[in-house]
């Protein structure tokens, strides 16, 4: 009897099956997983950013609306901060290339450097300052909403699938 292996593919599972016996369930390998679980991650990272992050009064507003009116009332410091606050609208881009970096086939150095960097940077500037808004108290009128907590658990999400594909990445390359 022949036993050479072969690569059965199904979905996004690849199973190996010896030819003249049964499927070996404990080699399967889930290549998609991973990435799978940042684009997830990624898109409700963005859809926090959308959803109201204060209430104030009888008006709901994005992350987006917010960061405007603290940088057109002079609230936003110079410095880290500051920028913080003004490229905020950037996350959605950072989490899109972060998304796009992950799928990405090639396994150049530039790649993997950009991929190590961006969706750590990305997931850390959404989640750090969703976390800074969700610690602030509510006071007076003002009410913090659903985003921040929306985008912190996303951004979480973005860190967990990172580990994910790192441990998944050094398993395949072992």
């Amino acid at each position: 009897m022949c036993r050479v292996p072969r690569m059965l593919l199904c979905g996004t599972w690849v199973m190996r099956q010896t030819v003249g016996s049964a499927y070996a369930p404990d080699v399967i390998d889930r290549p998609h997983v991973a990435p799978t679980l940042v684009t997830v991650a990624g898109i409700v990272t963005i859809v926090g950013t959308f959803l109201p992050w204060v209430r104030s009064g009888s008006a709901d507003r994005s992350s987006y609306a917010t960061f405007d009116i603290v940088d057109r009332l002079g609230f936003s410091p110079d410095g880290p901060v500051g920028w913080a606050l003004r490229l905020w609208p950037l996350v959605p881009l950072l989490v899109v290339l972060s998304v796009v970096a992950v799928w990405w086939s090639h396994e150049t150095p530039q790649v993997m450097i950009v991929r190590r960097l961006l969706l750590p940077g990305a997931a850390l500037y959404a989640g750090g300052t969703a976390f800074a808004i969700r610690l602030a108290p509510d006071v007076g009128l003002l009410r913090i909403g659903v985003g921040p907590t929306v985008t912190l658990v996303g951004a979480l999400g973005l860190i967990v699938a990172e580990v994910w594909w790192l441990a998944a990445t050094r398993r395949r390359s072992a």
